[in-house]
């Protein structure tokens, strides 16, 4: 039996569903077929096969990936903390829920994150146990056991590479789940990061405020290029004035509230705003040409889109691969993106990570391998007729470039 260890320093919470579990950390159900998929990737950058004998059963898992003959064992040390996250504003309640929580679930908490699956539960006592809860150790001990001496010597190289490849549990992209091998320094860890196959930018800020405070700002810095900002002052999205400014490309937001104030404009005066300057954003410098693209599915692909009405209730936009109502082509079909940019936390930095953009979220290839442009449906059901348009994603876009010239982080470091 050939034996290998890590120390691994956890940086931030890691959202787990299993919180409740006494020990509950990193998962090998989780790491495991990652690091398969690593392993399998480096050695094929290399122009290397996997041997056969490294193949545990010598087939592959249900999920295509191809299993390799070792184990892991995890064992989190040191102190537990417990954390109740959300995306909710700052707030003169936050004071009330920091005490509550900490009573109710021993928790401590966190607002103005990338996090938001639990804002419901957050303003109610009784379904505090529904909340499901970060957790932070200190350092996680990682064994790897394996009868094959090969496997265990391309991983000892490989690791800290790919401990940093990509963050654990929810939220990967937006901070949450960070680990490194303990001791290893930032410039170390930015050379583990610049080895790593297919990312095309690694982009750096130097940061010691607290894990929560680097998590706010990731939340903000996102935000502002995917969305824009309101809350705190207005900003326009990063992405919009990219698009508006070099290639006076329209975005679906535009788009959208045009489609409503054309069908139902009762509708469109419920929708909630600053200012009438804001209410419909063009170009600065535009032309006669309407040009729409949906643009923010370019840093990754979300199911709809939410406007807030003057009532205080929400308008929700579906968005759906259009190749959903096809039947001939219904399998190529795709519902989610995962963004090309992830955030990754040390102690004294915060890491932005660029990856190619998946090239199916612009192209599919039917059945005879002919390639056709895909196109999302905008679904608004409150509207009475009418209800849905079609839009493209951007084809000619360098997402390095775009971070590069947005500022907030150094140069590319990749």
């Amino acid at each position: 039996m050939y034996k290998l260890e890590f120390t691994l320093k956890q940086h931030t919470p890691l959202i787990h569903f299993q919180h409740e579990q006494e020990g509950a950390t990193l998962r090998a159900t989780e790491v495991k077929p990652k690091l398969d998929k690593f392993i399998l990737e480096s050695l094929a950058h290399q122009n290397k096969q996997i041997p056969t004998k490294w193949m545990v059963g010598r087939t592959k898992r249900d999920d295509g990936g191809i299993p390799l003959d070792y184990k892991i064992t995890l064992k989190p040390i040191g102190k537990r903390q417990d954390f109740a996250i959300s995306s909710n504003p700052n707030s003169k309640r936050d004071i009330e829920r920091t005490k509550l929580l900490q009573k109710s679930i021993s928790a401590e908490y966190i607002n103005r994150t990338q996090y938001f699956a639990d804002n419901q539960f957050i303003d109610k006592e009784n379904q505090h146990s529904e909340i499901r809860k970060g957790v932070l150790y200190d350092y996680v001990l990682i064994h790897f056991f394996s009868f094959t001496k090969d496997i265990i010597e391309i991983i000892k190289p490989l690791f800290p590479s790919f401990i940093v490849s990509q963050n654990f549990g929810t939220r990967q992209t937006k901070g949450f789940g960070c680990f490194s091998i303990e001791g290893r320094s930032d410039s170390q860890i930015l050379s583990d990061l610049k080895a790593i196959p297919g990312i095309t930018g690694v982009f750096r800020k130097n940061s010691k405020n607290t894990f929560q405070e680097k998590l706010q700002f990731i939340a903000e810095h996102y935000s502002l290029l995917k969305r824009g900002k309101t809350y705190g002052g207005y900003q326009k999205s990063k992405l919009w004035e990219a698009f508006c400014s070099a290639k006076q490309i329209r975005w679906e937001k535009k788009k959208i509230k045009l489609h409503i104030k054309s069908n139902d404009p009762d509708l469109f005066e419920q929708l909630k705003h600053e200012t009438d300057v804001h209410r419909i954003d063009d170009c600065s410098q535009g032309n006669n040409k309407e040009d729409y693209k949906y643009i923010r599915a370019l840093l990754g692909l979300a199911e709809h889109y939410e406007f807030v009405l003057t009532n205080k209730n929400r308008l929700k936009v579906t968005i759906k691969d259009k190749l959903h109502k096809n039947t001939q082509n219904k399998e190529y079909a795709v519902d989610r993106f995962q963004s090309p940019i992830r955030y990754f936390i040390t102690e004294e930095s915060i890491f932005l990570i660029t990856e190619e953009i998946n090239p199916l979220i612009h192209t599919y290839y039917d059945s005879q391998g002919i390639a056709h442009n895909r196109e999302f449906e905008f679904t608004i059901d409150s509207l009475k007729t009418n209800k849905s348009f079609s839009l493209e994603v951007p084809k000619q876009f360098s997402l390095p470039e775009f971070i590069q010239n947005k500022g907030d982080f150094g140069p590319n470091l990749k």
